[in-house]
């Protein structure tokens, strides 16, 4: 009876050790999949270009349905920012279609939105397609 105890007793320990060994990649794999710091923002109220590329802004909260409207912006590296046309005609934002590669020229101001995930308006005066 002891040695069946024995013999057990050994299984149970290689075996909660080869599970152990098993996770060891996980854990590393977490820290290594970590988010990188986010770019540093231009500073408010200031003229910027930005070049990326021309898309809508995605909503904050993708859970659920989705409505179809889109809030014009470009996505630079991982960020975005709403696009305001300022030549009152929408002639400067709609010289661009989605998916192009822009660079856009216009002041920044700081706003995040509550609907929209973005870092903040870039109220456009010059657009160029690259």
């Amino acid at each position: 009876m002891q040695h069946w105890l024995k013999v057990h007793r050994a299984v149970i320990v290689i075996a909660v050790s080869m599970a152990l060994i098993a996770l060891i990649p996980f854990a590393f794999a977490h820290k290594a999949a970590a988010p990188e710091p986010s770019e540093t923002l231009p500073k408010d109220n200031s003229t910027i270009t930005v070049t990326g590329t021309f898309a809508c802004v995605p909503h904050r909260d993708q859970t659920g349905p989705q409505t179809l409207e889109c809030a014009m912006g470009i996505k630079s590296g991982g960020t975005h920012y709403m696009l305001v046309d300022t030549s009152g005609d929408y002639s400067l934002l709609s010289s661009a279609g989605t998916g192009d590669e822009v660079s856009v020229t216009g002041q920044f101001t700081e706003k995040h939105d509550e609907v929209y995930d973005s870092e903040g308006v870039i109220a456009v005066t010059a657009i160029k397609k690259l």
